[in-house]
C-alpha cells in the first residue's frame, strides 16, 4: 500500500473508531443510569470501549508516525 493510501485509510479508520468510541460511551451510560441491567453486559461494554481505545491510539500513533516522516521528508 503505498504512503498515501495508507494516509488516508488509517485517516478513515481513524474517525470511524472515534464515532463507534462515542456510541458506546453513550451506550455505557445508558447502561449505568438503569438499574436493571446485569454487571456483566456493563463490563463487556467496558471492554469492548477499552479495546477500541487501544485500536484507536494504535491507529493515531501509526497517523503520527507517518506525518513525521513526511514532514522530514518535505524538509
Amino acid at each position: 500500500m503505498a504512503e498515501s493510501e495508507e494516509k488516508k485509510f488509517l485517516h478513515d479508520i481513524a474517525g470511524t473508531l472515534a464515532t463507534a468510541i462515542f456510541v458506546l460511551e453513550m451506550a455505557l451510560e445508558s447502561m449505568r443510569a438503569r438499574a436493571d441491567v446485569p454487571q456483566d453486559g456493563l463490563a463487556q461494554v467496558a471492554q469492548t470501549f477499552d479495546l477500541l481505545g487501544k485500536m484507536r491510539k494504535s491507529v493515531e500513533e501509526r497517523r503520527r508516525a507517518l506525518r513525521e516522516g513526511g514532514n522530514r521528508e518535505a524538509s
